[in-house]
């Protein structure tokens, strides 16, 4: 999922880049002709191209600056989930290893309980009376 977003990312940002170029280079090709030509007709383009170009570029450029904010916010998204994965995975780790332990406890208990019960009982048979018939 996040090499998709990536991918689009790449994508927007190059055809952002070439779109910028673009109209750079017809600004300054517009301002090129404006500045080393006398023919009036040349000039009339150059400013027509100037004047559709000019309006274009901040917008572009809010474009590229919203871009970089979204893929900013995505970047810190995509790492507060990995925080939260890596914190996830480290209390499993800690519960697991508390439950083990409890369960190690309890099993010792059990065990030493399950000694004294046969203990006992070997007593408990050792002097009773036999009974004979």
């Amino acid at each position: 999922m996040n090499t998709r977003y990536t991918e689009r990312d790449v994508l927007m940002a190059k055809s952002n880049e070439v779109l910028y170029d673009k109209i750079t280079k017809n600004i300054e090709e517009a301002d090129l002709n404006n500045s080393l030509t006398e023919d009036a007709e040349n000039v009339k383009k150059a400013e027509a191209v100037l004047a559709e170009n000019g309006s274009k570029l901040p917008y572009l450029q809010n474009m590229l600056n919203e871009t970089r904010a979204i893929r900013l916010m995505l970047h810190r998204i995509s790492k507060f989930f990995d925080s939260q994965k890596e914190n996830l995975s480290n209390t499993n780790k800690k519960l697991g290893r508390a439950i083990r332990e409890e369960l190690k406890k309890i099993y010792e208990t059990l065990e030493s309980a399950a000694q004294t019960s046969h203990s006992t009982v070997s007593a408990i048979k050792g002097t009773a009376p036999t009974q004979s018939k």
